[in-house]
């Protein structure tokens, strides 16, 4: 709820917090990002969203590619701990 209130410019820091968070399981963090990925108006925001989410998915795409990190989530979310 707070990130989706926060600042457009203020998001990305938001985006790097939750990701370092190791008292959040890896799987509630990529969610997170999916769906910011899905659903943020910002591309910035997306861009990091994407960034930390490819780097968790050990994936060498680009961090805008959304159809493929979504379809990547969609298949593996389930094998995720």
């Amino acid at each position: 709820k707070v990130y989706e209130s926060a600042a457009t410019s203020d998001k990305p820091a938001y985006l790097e917090y939750i990701w370092h968070r190791e008292n959040i399981p890896k799987k509630a963090r990529m969610q997170f990002l999916a769906e910011v990925i899905q659903r943020d108006q910002s591309l910035n925001a997306v861009e990091y969203a994407g960034r930390y989410f490819s780097k968790g998915a050990q994936l060498k795409v680009k961090p805008l590619a959304v159809e493929a990190l979504l379809n990547w989530w969609s298949d593996n979310k389930d094998k995720m701990e």
